[in-house]
Formats: C-alpha cells, sequence, structure tokens
C-alpha cells in the first residue's frame, strides 16, 4: 500500500516516503520500536515482537519449442520439446505447456524446464498455439509464459504400391 512509511536500512523513519513493493522473492522481518519525543512525557519506550513475512516475487519466462520461438514446422507423429526460458534458478514447480486448453506435457522445475510430447500422444496435422504456466511455489507467484509460439505439424506422408499377380485366370 502507498500509504506506509518504509523504513531506512540503518532503521530511522523515513517519513513522507513512498512505499514500492519489492519484486525478488524475499524474507522480511518487521519490528516496530517507539521512542517517545521530548513532549510525550506519559509513555515509555516500546518495541513489537520481530515479525517474519514473505513476499513472493514475480516471474516472467518465455517458451520455446525444439529451441525456437518461432519453429519449423514438424511432421507426425513429431516429438516437439518444450522449454520454459528465464524462470529464476530458485523456482521450483512445475511448467505445464497447453494447446487449445489441452494439455500437452508438463515440466517438474527439479529435472529442468523442459518436456517433450510422446509419440503416442503426439498432436495430428494442423496449427497449434502453444502457451505455458508456471505453478509457483513459495517464494514466486503462477504466471503465464509471454508469449505464443505456433507450431505447425504436417500430415505424415503415405505411400502405396499395388502389385498385380499377371496369372492366369
Amino acid at each position: 500500500s502507498s500509504d506506509l512509511n518504509p523504513v531506512t536500512g540503518d532503521g530511522n523513519y523515513t517519513s513522507g516516503s513512498s512505499y514500492t513493493p519489492p519484486t525478488a522473492a524475499e524474507y522480511y522481518f518487521f519490528e516496530a520500536i517507539y521512542a517517545p519525543g521530548a513532549q510525550d512525557t506519559t509513555d515509555a519506550p516500546a518495541t513489537s515482537n520481530c515479525v517474519r513475512s514473505v513476499v513472493q516475487g514475480t516471474t516472467s519466462f518465455s517458451i520455446t519449442v525444439n529451441g525456437s520461438a518461432t519453429p519449423a514446422p514438424i511432421t507426425y507423429p513429431g516429438e516437439p520439446t518444450m522449454t520454459a526460458v528465464g524462470l529464476p534458478a530458485a523456482a521450483t514447480g512445475r511448467v505445464t505447456f497447453t494447446a487449445a486448453g489441452n494439455t500437452l506435457c508438463t515440466a517438474f522445475l527439479a529435472a529442468g524446464p523442459s518436456c517433450s510430447l510422446n509419440a503416442g500422444d503426439a498432436l495430428g496435422g494442423g496449427t497449434y498455439q502453444i502457451t505455458a504456466m508456471y505453478s509457483g511455489n513459495n517464494l514466486y507467484a503462477s504466471s503465464n509464459s509471454t508469449n505464443t509460439v505456433t507450431l505447425v505439424v504436417n500430415k505424415a506422408t503415405t505411400s502405396m504400391t499395388i502389385t498385380v499377380d499377371g496369372g492366369n485366370s
């Protein structure tokens, strides 16, 4: 809230300053100290209990498919690899990649920021708009990818050979 008055690093009250919430995921410890002024002859100095607060940082990440934000078309049953790029090192949890509301694959960040679509779940021929969502953790809020990747999947080519038996009828 902008009506809060921050305290400087040395513990001095900063009157009239505006408050800007931190964007980094950090732990903050707060303690209020009251020191009566010369006119206050009835109140004694006081110190509050220390309060620990966690401020979740924000995340901003983009995605790539097969290493590119503008991947080359693939042919069915291609197995594209999707990657979240730019998440903080302390980000844990998962990134879920989707197209048209359908989950394509999920990257569990403990194992890395990438996942591949299994051949059995391969995308059929068509054009897909792929996005991703980071689940968040105790330090970072959940967020959506800053970009959408268009992936074109070409239909598989087929060929047929017909052999005519030239025998007698």
